[in-house]
């Protein structure tokens, strides 16, 4: 389902495919040792920093399973992917 496009629309096209393959490519590489990488980060973020406007995400990461990572950039990716493909056709 190819729709007539502009030079600058391939361009913008192709470079969002690619953001998503880098999703999809990070959420495949995603593994316990770098969640728990991120985890050791947030528990530090929220020792130093006085003024830390996403205390609520440093926690949330220190609480969820490591798989959690995993399912969050595959579904990023595949949903930049789908509007990339898809996304000029149903937004006309």
């Amino acid at each position: 389902m190819l729709f007539k496009q502009t030079g600058i629309e391939w361009i913008f096209q192709i470079l969002l495919i690619a953001i998503g393959v880098f999703f999809l490519f990070y959420g495949f590489k995603y593994t316990p040792e770098k969640h728990q990488k991120a985890r050791e980060q947030s528990e530090v973020d929220l020792r130093t920093k006085k003024d830390f406007q996403y205390k609520w995400l440093a926690k949330f990461i220190m609480k969820t399973p490591w798989w959690s990572g995993r399912i969050f950039f595959i579904i990023i990716g595949v949903f930049i992917v789908f509007l990339a493909v898809i996304g000029k056709g149903l937004f006309q």
